[in-house]
């Protein structure tokens, strides 16, 4: 594909409207023209058809000029025709080699560094290496966006995992369907440890001198008051009972029988003459159960 002539160019540059006199263009056609004439513009232009990229042509419209470019180029197959800022059909085979492909891929300055090197790689690979090449620092780029964003996470969830583990480490871990029972013994065990010294630093228990019992315990527990009438008992319990003398109640009551004098209560002062209760009292506390009582307290 070659171009045949450019037909049309309005707001463009120098190019208010029109277009490049002549007739049709052959192998080698040169354009002249004075410096900030357009040539430059020119081949802009033809980039912008080259590589499908209206920046080209819409960064260089005409200053003061209120309707967009316009241009129309005749080329072997036909016509090719930019309005409303885009190209109705593009053509990658055109080579345009000006000031800006000097400047991007031929001049190397006072040091060749890596970016001119690789400008340089994309004038012998031709356009298809270079549209790899640009896939390929494409997908450079995203890897090193995707591993920075994993770094990022890894660094934010090594802080929530335990000390003496790494992220794999941890991630391999297996679930353990008994961990909270585990986990419950290893702290009674670390609870036991840590009380460990205070432990071993208590003083030993004292030992217990059990007392020896008497000789006559079992004599004495087995003796019972025979002499002492089963009716007398009867009635000395129902009148604890009676006033609810529980506690010490034998005891009150034995205590007030040693206290009579003249056959007058010791409490009232009436005469206790045929008086039944006392003479059980009397009957129930009999000097056999004064002197066994005494032997049970000699016992304490």
């Amino acid at each position: 594909m070659y171009l045949k002539k450019i037909t049309t160019l309005k707001n463009i540059g120098k190019f208010h409207k029109g277009g490049v006199t002549g007739g049709e263009y052959t192998k080698y056609t040169l354009f002249f023209a004075g410096n900030g004439r357009g040539k430059t513009t020119i081949c802009a232009i033809l980039r912008s058809f080259q590589l499908n990229d209206p920046l080209f042509i819409n960064e260089r419209q005409t200053l003061g000029e209120s309707q967009e470019p316009e241009i129309q180029l005749l080329i072997d197959t036909g016509t090719a025709r930019f309005a409303k800022k885009a190209w109705d059909r593009t053509c990658t085979d055109f080579h345009i080699f000006d000031a800006h492909f000097i400047s991007e891929n031929v001049h190397g300055g006072e040091q060749i560094g890596t970016d001119h090197r690789r400008n340089y790689y994309r004038i012998m690979v031709g356009a298809q290496g270079i549209a790899l090449a640009t896939k390929l620092d494409e997908l450079d780029a995203q890897l090193t966006a995707i591993n920075t964003d994993i770094a990022t996470e890894r660094k934010a969830l090594q802080q929530h995992i335990p000390k003496g583990f790494d992220l794999e480490g941890f991630l391999s871990l297996k679930h353990d369907n008994d961990i909270d029972i585990k986990i419950t013994t290893s702290e009674v065990t670390l609870k036991a440890a840590e009380q460990s010294v205070n432990i071993a630093t208590r003083k030993n228990l004292d030992l217990i001198s059990l007392p020896t019992l008497p000789e006559n315990f079992d004599v004495l527990l087995s003796k019972t008051l025979e002499d002492v009438s089963a009716e007398a008992e009867k009635r000395v319990k129902a009148q604890i009972e009676q006033h609810e003398f529980h506690v010490n109640g034998e005891k009150w009551l034995a205590e007030g029988i040693s206290h009579i004098r003249n056959e007058a209560c010791p409490f009232c002062g009436q005469k206790i003459i045929n008086n039944g209760l006392i003479e059980a009292y009397r009957d129930y506390f009999s000097e056999e159960y004064a002197a066994y009582k005494v032997q049970l307290t000699a016992l304490v």
